[in-house]
């Protein structure tokens, strides 16, 4: 064979290509809608952490704050007692009957709706931490 004369291929009986662009094409939508998919997981993943957080924080605060209401009602009932006890040893009635009036406004009034109070703020975004 001459350089001038090359055998004619049979192109015209090779297989087309067009699959392989099509699987080409779908493997790139495959693979940048995975990509989407990492990216909305690890954004959701970090919404979840904030959300942790601002949970534990808002609990922190609630514990302090009914640790601290409990403390306070205990001291202040604790201090009636003592003013009931003087009243009894001095038989002073007067002083007894506001000793114990005391001790039931203090029992009457709920630490329960303050609570209620410092959750709906923290919800609502109007108490910061």
């Amino acid at each position: 064979m001459s350089k001038g004369n090359l055998p004619s291929l049979p192109f015209d009986k090779l297989p087309s290509a067009q699959p392989l662009a099509d699987f080409g094409t779908e493997l790139l939508g495959y693979l940048t809608v995975a990509q989407q998919e990492r990216s909305k997981r690890t954004e959701i993943m970090a919404q979840r952490d904030v959300a942790l957080e601002r949970i534990q924080a808002q609990r922190d605060v609630i514990m302090q704050m009914m640790q601290h209401t409990y403390a306070e009602r205990a001291a202040a009932i604790n201090k009636s007692f003592e003013v009931l006890d003087k009243a009894l040893d001095t038989g002073n009635v007067d002083l007894a009957v506001q000793s114990m009036n005391m001790m039931v406004d203090i029992v009457k009034s709920s630490p329960l709706k303050a609570l209620g109070e410092v959750h709906a703020a923290l919800q609502s975004g109007k108490f910061t931490l």
